[in-house]
């Protein structure tokens, strides 16, 4: 390992990024370098995103995005993870291969690294799902109160009813919407509405 140059990048980090700096920030998290392992290139228990450091006594901690499980292993992904400078030298001395340095890695946020970090990838695809879904639900009461408001609007009388029904339109917009990468909020809310008001066929419905 070129140990002056990770003296430096170390250095960086640990004023830029120390540990929890980053908290919150998701796919605008940075990543400052990246250490791989050079007998593990394609696996992404190789790799090692460093996003923060801080210096514990004589040792680093690091936090970033590594690879899960044994080297070696199945079913490896990366994900978030804290890893020390001595951890990984023990690693070398274990397996008899240098961790490296990526001199070829450019820095940037993790969500800026999808195209040239494939190891990266499915992380990122993850998280992006994962957001997607948690917008869905929380705009869940703001469809309930738009449908229930559409009710009340044609009867002022319908009250708890339209509240009801109002709830149930709700939850399949959510579900067809968590089913549907493709479908936005009005067109899963119009298509839901439209076929339980007898507007559309399901055969209609489909190719809506």
């Amino acid at each position: 390992m070129e140990l002056v140059k990770l003296e430096k990048l170390i250095d960086e980090v640990t004023a830029k990024y120390p540990l929890n700096s980053q908290e919150g920030k998701g796919l605008d998290t940075f990543v400052s370098f990246k250490l791989y392992h050079p007998d593990r290139r394609n696996n992404p228990e190789g790799f090692w995103y460093v996003t923060e450091a801080s210096r514990v006594g004589d040792d680093v901690q690091f936090a970033g995005l590594s690879g899960t499980g044994f080297i070696g292993g199945l079913g490896a992904r990366i994900e978030p993870n804290l890893f020390t400078l001595s951890g990984l030298m023990n690693i070398n001395d274990r397996m008899g291969h240098e961790i490296a340095i990526d001199n070829d890695f450019k820095p940037g946020t993790v969500r800026e690294l999808y195209d040239a970090e494939r190891p990266l990838q499915p992380y990122i695809d993850n998280e992006i799902e994962k957001q997607r879904r948690a917008l869905i639900l929380a705009s869940r009461d703001d469809v309930c109160e738009m449908i229930s408001g559409y009710f009340l609007a044609l009867d002022a009388d319908m009250g708890e009813l339209a509240h009801k029904i109002g709830e149930n339109l709700a939850d399949e917009v959510t579900s067809c919407m968590m089913a549907n990468k493709g479908v936005e909020k009005r067109p899963a809310l119009l298509r839901v509405i439209a076929y339980r008001l007898g507007l559309m066929s399901a055969r209609k419905l489909q190719g809506w």
